[in-house]
């Protein structure tokens, strides 16, 4: 059976190929993920253990989340640390590190280098082997306002030494002069961020340090262990530091550097389970129209002796050798573009290191089982279908035949399943607001009702076709009229060609719906809720509504210079995280006598000013999941607390209608400091004073954040505007990726024509022979492609309204309040599908008018 296996192989090298991309598609993206990022985060790991290779112990203070990530996201230390460590026994050397947000400026007042969470100013102290890098030109700073910068930084902005350059950190622009170079170790990029050296002073200044050290670092004696150093540097200092090993303080600066590194998110493996269902589907009905072209040919095995379990095996052998191949080849596939796209990335200026690809034997192995399992499973009915066929079917002479209509068992089935998923999408969509279930109920139901419209779907498809085909005859005449009715000929292939192509549409229509849907309702809350004139967030990061994950903070010299303002209301904003009763979730701090100037809360229970004396105010959605009611008393604890702390007792102030679209808890800002001194300014927001103009507002704004291009101004109509940039973006995104499930779609409609071509070649002949030219072959096969390639984008658009109905009407509770359907791009979906379908046709098309009418007629 071996033998048949190869031989078929090598009688059907083309076939072969087109099979192997249907699958390969999804296995280049994935092989593609893990290879970048597990090349990213081991060049990291590397440069950051050679960086801290002779650190032997770390002292830090507590780790605090709202404040920026990494090193400077810890509470400060006193500089009498680093006196008290010199004296422990065992240290040979040390020094105080400063680390904290700085960043360059452009001569056109553009920040330089991008993402601001990885532009990072640090002090130069004076031991050699602790600091992070080594110089590599120039000299290091000796006075106030001179740097050093990191050698691909220097290198991508052609700047020389003794250039001038400006900065911006906690303090406005300042101009420093480039004295030198600094490297890292091993490459020209320091722990894959944008790197700026100052003397020690001076980076205490910038980075609101001053007396403080962010990391105090020390050198063992040899010999000397590291965690026997670490006990007695944390005996001698005493309770409320972090005492590390180098080796686990090489980890944690590793990983805050890794902070920008692509991860196999939710969304990425929902994307790739996509393409793989959509290359099973493709594979599916491909190997479903081999068995029956090969019916003959294997009716012959049984008839000398093969047994049903040899076909059944020989069926799956051929689909395993295939997945195989195609595994492979989307391995080399996914390297490929690995390769590309990290050296797309390191010419336009991104700080990624320039260390070769990590192809790990996980990201071979895992991209083989996939790819070959995917291809196995998809094979499984085809392979039983081929060894249930009779031995007596190599004597008659319709060796081919069709696929027969759809049964009663079928129609039962797909009306049972199909009910129960219907049944179980009301059942979610009636379901109480708020209930995770809600969601898994519509999800379950929706996939319940696909399957059974699949089943269905033979009867449905006909009446589909001839209503999408009825322009055909009337546009290109008897090649149209042919077109459609081979489209309805055999209705179960074409439902199975075309379901491919309706899931990718399908989903992408979703999307579309869902992007518009949250752009609306963002849009209509944001006038709902939003009083302030103005918004201050930092440059490159999202308004309030994307949370302390999409925050950065703002230099407390900002809020300042804006309350020196006569006429305006200014009330600060700060990102919390904490724990409610055991339930994770995050807030704002907020000063309670400005913040109702801000922020309108519709209908109020109880009082937000009531906030000073130590509770906090919660919206009607983050309280109904809680049960939470005024006047209740919770336990409530920061993330960023100190745990000899642990929780503190506060009441529920408020519960408040409007406003959760910036932040469903707030707290008050005296308070929330009482508890974590490193709180970080992560917005302030604006209002003008009685009398003042907008006009005046605006310039007041202006003046106050002039200097500090890191601060970025928004007035409403600029966060409406950022808001829907970044639901585009995120959207954007997934759509694109799911285009490679169309793709897979495309390749399944071209196979499919290809072996349907092969399969009519005597009816092609008889067709010439009676008077149809190549041409009209031609048009012939393509309006069939294009038929079906319409019924599919069709029927995927419906398909998305629904799901975007339903979802929104799942998610309402969770802000997506409006469904918004943006028709037009739906309507180019379909018209898309149909061109789509007539370019996976013309290949087919053209093989098609090329059959020898006198062979075609003489091989049966």
């Amino acid at each position: 059976m071996w033998r048949v296996v190869l031989r078929n192989h090598q009688q059907h090298a083309l076939r072969l190929a087109l099979v192997c991309l249907a699958i390969a598609v999804g296995v280049a993206f994935l092989a593609a993920t893990f290879v970048l990022t597990d090349t990213d985060r081991a060049a990291i790991a590397s440069s950051a253990d050679q960086a801290y290779a002779n650190v032997a112990v770390a002292v830090q203070g507590p780790f605090s989340s709202s404040r920026l990530p990494g090193l400077a996201g810890h509470i400060l230390l006193p500089e009498d640390v680093l006196t008290t460590v010199r004296r422990v026994s065992g240290v040979s050397q040390a020094q105080g590190e400063v680390d904290g947000y700085a960043q360059l400026v452009g001569s056109n007042g553009v920040l330089i280098g991008g993402n601001t969470s990885l532009a990072r100013g640090i002090s130069v102290g004076p031991v050699p082997s602790l600091r992070p890098f080594v110089l590599g030109a120039g000299r290091l700073p000796s006075t106030s306002r001179e740097v050093v910068v990191d050698a691909q930084t220097f290198a991508a902005q052609g700047w020389h030494l003794g250039q001038s350059v400006r900065i911006v950190s906690d303090l406005p622009i300042r101009a420093f002069t480039i004295v030198g170079v600094v490297r890292s170790r091993q490459t020209a990029d320091v722990l894959g961020a944008t790197l700026l050296g100052f003397t020690v002073p001076e980076a205490q200044q910038l980075l609101g340090s001053e007396g403080h050290f962010s990391v105090v670092l020390c050198a063992s004696h040899r010999g000397l262990p590291e965690d026997v150093l670490a006990s007695r540097v944390a005996s001698a200092i005493g309770p409320g530091y972090e005492v590390l090993t180098g080796s686990s303080f090489a980890r944690e600066s590793a990983d805050f550097s890794s902070a920008g590194v692509p991860t196999f998110s939710a969304v990425l493996d929902a994307v790739f389970g996509v393409i793989m269902l959509v290359g099973a589907l493709v594979i599916f009905n491909i190997i479903s129209i081999l068995v029956v072209q090969r019916r003959r040919e294997l009716a012959l095995l049984r008839c000398v002796g093969a047994w049903r379990s040899q076909i059944y095996r020989s069926v799956l052998g051929e689909m395993a050798v295939i997945g195989v191949l195609a595994s492979a080849a989307g391995l080399g596939l996914g390297i490929a573009a690995a390769a590309v796209l990290r050296n797309v990335s390191n010419g336009s200026g991104a700080q990624t290191s320039a260390a070769g690809l990590d192809i790990s034997p996980r990201t071979v192995l895992v991209s083989l089982l996939v790819g070959t399992a995917t291809t196995i499973l998809a094979s499984l009915l085809p392979a039983i279908q081929a060894s249930r066929v009779p031995p007596v079917s190599a004597l008659r002479q319709d060796v081919i035949g069709e696929v027969a209509a759809s049964s009663r068992r079928w129609r039962v089935t797909g009306l049972v399943v199909g009910g129960l998923g219907v049944a179980l999408v009301a059942a979610g969509l009636l379901a109480e607001q708020g209930r995770a279930a809600e969601i898994w109920l519509v999800g379950g139901g929706m996939a319940l009702g696909l399957f059974g419209l699949g089943r269905l779907s033979p009867l449905v498809v006909p009446p589909l076709i001839a209503l999408v085909g009825w322009p055909l005859p009337r546009l290109v005449g008897a090649p149209g009229l042919l077109g459609r009715k081979n489209a309805m000929h055999n209705p179960r292939r074409t439902a199975a060609t075309a379901g491919a192509l309706v899931i990718g549409v399908a989903l992408v229509s979703l999307l579309a719906i869902i992007a518009s849907s949250a752009k609306a309702s963002s849009n209509s809350q944001l006038d709902q809720s939003l009083s302030a004139g103005f918004e201050v967030v930092h440059t490159g990061t999202s308004p309030l509504t994307d949370g302390p994950s999409g925050s950065q903070a703002l230099s407390p010299r900002v809020l300042q210079r804006l309350q020196a303002q006569p006429g305006l209301t200014v009330s600060p904003f700060e990102f919390v995280t904490f724990l409610l009763d055991g339930h994770g979730g995050y807030g704002a701090a907020v000063d309670p006598s400005t913040i109702s100037k801000m922020i309108s809360f519709g209908t109020l229970q109880g009082s937000v000013t009531a906030l000073s004396h130590g509770g906090f105010a919660v919206s009607v959605q983050q309280a109904a999941p809680l049960h939470l009611t005024v006047g209740e008393h919770v336990d409530v604890a920061l993330v960023d607390e100190l745990p000899s702390r642990g929780s503190t007792e506060m009441q529920v102030d408020a519960i408040y209608a409007q406003g959760d679209h910036e932040s469903g808890f707030l707290f008050s800002t005296a308070t929330v400091s009482e508890l974590d001194p490193s709180l970080a300014l992560s917005a302030v927001l604006i209002r003008a004073k009685p009398g003042v103009s907008s006009r005046e507002a605006e310039a007041a704004v202006a003046s106050a954040t002039k200097g500090f291009p890191d601060a970025s101004v928004l007035n409403v109509a600029a966060v409406r505007t950022s808001e829907d940039q970044r639901i585009a973006s995120q959207i954007n995104l997934i759509t694109l990726l799911l285009a490679l499930a169309i793709i897979v779609a495309v390749l399944g409609i071209v196979n499919t024509m290809a072996l349907s071509v092969v399969e009519r070649t005597r009816e092609l002949a008889v067709l010439r022979a009676v008077g149809m030219s190549r041409s009209q072959i031609v048009g012939m096969v393509q309006g069939e492609a294009a038929v079906i390639g319409a019924v599919g984008a069709a029927c995927g658009v419906v398909l998305g309204l629904f799901l975007g109905w339903a979802f929104q009407r799942a998610l309402s509770s969770q802000g997506l309040t409006d469904l918004m359907v943006p028709w037009t791009r739906l309507v180019v979906y379909v018209v898309a599908g149909a061109a789509t379908g007539l370019v996976a046709g013309s290949l087919p098309a053209r093989r098609a008018a090329r059959v020898d009418m006198l062979a075609a007629i003489a091989s049966e």
